[in-house]
């Protein structure tokens, strides 16, 4: 329970400043000391996510604090890979690293806890498709979008694995239709992926069947379509 014998009062209200989750640089410059800052810790008013990285113990409960330690700790880096795909429910995987990934170039950020898979991305396309993810009440993080993401995980499925990269292409173009697959290919294009000899035909297959369906919308043929790419017969085939 917190102390409410605490001594110092100038700390609480100094921490009232900051946003719940927050670094002990942030700390420092809302002119709370090291030692209070402990303090505070110690006194259960605040509780440590990753090093350096604290949150109030008022602040509403979420059940994404990986995220927000990893994005406080990483400012420049944006969830990727395995768990945008997760954030976007297109995996029914649960993910037991944090995948982000940061422009080349730039620091690549060594994180001990939470556990954290760092990819670098092309800097020019690096920005494409990010979003913001509510992470908790008001707090935002990074996140690639469901289309980029879908993307990400073809092209780097030598990584991610086939199966899961099929699976979140299959279960996204079901969801989202032709809209989607438009989405897809402007990604596709934008990332220098129209050479993929998997996806892109995938994808113009799945046009098509799409496209049968809005020119024959009396006929159960969006069952149908549904039905095979379920079963993989649009979306499966061999890695080369």
């Amino acid at each position: 329970m917190p102390d409410a014998s605490l001594s110092a009062p100038m700390p609480r209200r100094r921490l009232d400043t900051l946003s719940p989750t927050f670094t002990a640089a942030s700390a420092r410059a809302a002119g709370i000391a090291p030692r209070d800052l402990y303090r505070l810790r110690d006194d259960e008013i605040i509780y440590e996510l990753s090093r350096g990285v604290f949150r109030k113990a008022s602040a509403p409960e979420s059940a994404h604090l990986d995220l927000l330690a990893v994005a406080a700790r990483a400012p420049g880096a944006v969830i990727c890979g395995e768990t945008a795909l997760s954030l976007h429910e297109l995996i029914d995987d649960i993910p037991a690293r944090v995948t982000i990934a940061v422009a080349r170039g730039t620091h690549r950020p060594a994180i001990d806890y939470p556990p954290v898979s760092v990819s670098q991305y092309d800097a020019d396309t690096f920005k494409a498709g990010m979003e913001p993810f509510e992470a908790a009440p008001g707090e935002y993080v990074p996140v690639y979008g469901a289309a980029r993401s879908v993307v990400d995980a073809m092209r780097l499925r030598h990584r991610t694995g086939e199966t899961q990269a099929l699976s979140a292409l299959g279960r996204y173009v079901r969801r989202y239709g032709a809209a989607g697959i438009a989405d897809l290919l402007g990604f596709a294009r934008l990332l220098d992926v129209e050479r993929d000899r998997h996806l892109l035909p995938r994808l113009h297959i799945a046009q098509l069947v799409l496209a049968h369906v809005g020119r024959n919308p009396s006929r159960p043929a969006f069952e149908e379509a549904q039905q095979w790419l379920a079963r993989g017969h649009i979306l499966a085939g061999r890695q080369a």
